[in-house]
Formats: C-alpha cells, structure tokens, sequence
C-alpha cells in the first residue's frame, strides 16, 4: 500500500509534503502543500567521491533546484509518499469488461 509516512525515505521519486509550521510564503505565494522530489545519495563533492566520506541522502525538488541534505531541520516533520513509477492502465478493467 502506497500511504503518507513520517519515516525518512529511501532513494527514488517521492512526494514530499512539508509540515505545516515550516511552509514559508515566498513572495506572498506559499510552499506548495505536496511537491514531487527526488531522494538520491550525493557524495559531498557532488561528483566526486571524497575520501574517508560517505555519500548521505540528499532531496531535490522535481521543478530544480539544489540537492539538500535529507538530515537538515526543513525535512522534520514532513511526510513521505512514493511516486507509482509504473501507474496501472486505468482502460484495462475496461477492457477485459466489454470482452
């Protein structure tokens, strides 16, 4: 089952829904109440692994943006819900219906 969850997320395509008393209103629009993202390990070189340093999760909004670390206080608190990457076919109950 594919529900809204506290835990911290794997790596993929999530929806990523900010808790409520850190969504900030940035020029008078506010943070979107669910926004697609990608989680992924990013080593602290971005391209290059450093030495002795392990990559750590890091988010990236789907519309752009920097890579965030997963740890940092704006993810506390958020929910999680991963994105189907293989939705089923909403015409195939229809089709085995008029069969």
């Amino acid at each position: 089952m594919n529900t809204w969850t506290k835990e911290k997320p794997t790596r993929g395509e999530w929806w990523l829904s900010i808790a409520l008393d850190k969504r900030p209103a940035a020029r008078g629009a506010p943070f979107p109440a669910v926004i697609k993202c990608h989680v992924d390990l990013i080593s602290p070189g971005h391209l290059w692994v450093v030495d002795g340093i392990e990559p750590t999760k890091h988010v990236r909004y789907d519309k752009g943006g920097d890579w965030l670390p997963l740890d940092q206080s704006w993810f506390a608190g958020a929910q999680w819900k991963r994105v189907d990457p293989d939705p089923a076919d909403p015409f195939a109950q229809e089709a085995r219906d008029n069969a």
